[in-house]
């Protein structure tokens, strides 16, 4: 492996995790002072996604950092290695299955709004609760479970099994892959829920809604750039050609999703940020009004 490119991959990891961390620190402490938005509940799932997102740069800052050290020194932790690669490379679900919840959330918000707002939100919070920190924790076992010392024993693939590792990743990749299609049916029900709603919806309030829908196309577009083809290229590559990128030039999909984790916290700061002043309602009907989850 060319350490100087593995050098520079984990520094710019680290450099992602740091901005992740900064922001979302930033967001959730406003949150905890304001809390306007406690009955928004798709800003509340959005407002998870920050926490876990979060979570994940912090595990990663205490990996990748390390490894800025543990390349050059003979006498690395393995112990430091394996734990803090575990805790990360266990923490990355929270983006894919995160993301397919976040995606069926808002979809159901446009197809169902009165349903939702009464059922379909608050399980779906549970859901995401719950069946977020059981992947995490399964994947600390199974990764606990699986431990192999391959020499030179640099980076967490060496740490443990490879064939668990993948298909721990791959798993992911579903998942951001069902994200995406998930992403797209809510993007094509959101356009026709706009041409309904069009009318009955001012200047101000159809721009914010607007904002809001390319506000998803960006998280699509990072997702699809910086998680499912750095991690469809390594399976390909691992499995179709027998070779191991990673541990030829370094851990790239990691610094990928740091980069992604942190491209989405520079975006949930500026949505998240001016959630009051935007929040929308739309009328559907003479007698009825719906206050949009939309930001």
């Amino acid at each position: 492996m060319y350490l100087g490119s593995a050098f520079f991959l984990y520094l710019s990891s680290v450099c992602g995790s740091m901005l992740t961390i900064t922001l979302n620190s930033f967001i959730m402490l406003k949150k905890l002072k304001n809390r306007q938005d406690t009955n928004n509940s798709q800003l509340q799932i959005q407002y998870y996604c920050v926490f876990f997102y979060w979570f994940f740069a912090i595990c990663n800052l205490w990996y990748s950092g390390y490894e800025c050290y543990a390349l050059t020194d003979p006498q690395r932790n393995h112990d430091l290695i394996f734990w803090s690669g575990t805790l990360t490379y266990s923490a990355e679900h929270v983006v894919g299955i995160g993301n397919t919840f976040v995606a069926v959330d808002r979809l159901l918000a446009m197809q169902s709004p009165f349903k939702y707002r009464k059922l379909y939100s608050t399980v779906i919070q549970r859901l995401y609760l719950g069946i977020l920190p059981t992947v995490v924790a399964v994947n600390v076992v199974l990764y606990g479970i699986s431990r192999q010392f391959k020499e030179p024993g640099i980076m967490f693939s060496h740490h443990v099994d490879i064939d668990v590792l993948v298909g721990l990743n791959l798993l992911n990749v579903a998942a951001c892959g069902c994200n995406i299609i998930l992403s797209v049916v809510f993007l094509i029900s959101f356009w026709n829920f706009l041409k309904r709603q069009s009318k009955a919806v001012n200047v101000g309030h159809f721009n914010s809604i607007k904002k809001a829908n390319n506000i998803v196309i960006y998280q699509m577009f990072f997702e699809a750039v910086l998680v499912i083809v750095p991690l469809c290229v390594t399976l390909i590559l691992q499995y179709g050609f027998s070779v191991s990128l990673p541990d030829i030039i370094g851990p790239y999909p990691l610094l990928a999703l740091a980069l992604y984790t942190a491209a989405c916290s520079v975006l949930y700061t500026i949505k998240l940020n001016n959630s009051a002043a935007n929040q929308v309602s739309v009328t559907v009907a003479p007698r009825s009004v719906i206050v949009s989850s939309v930001e």
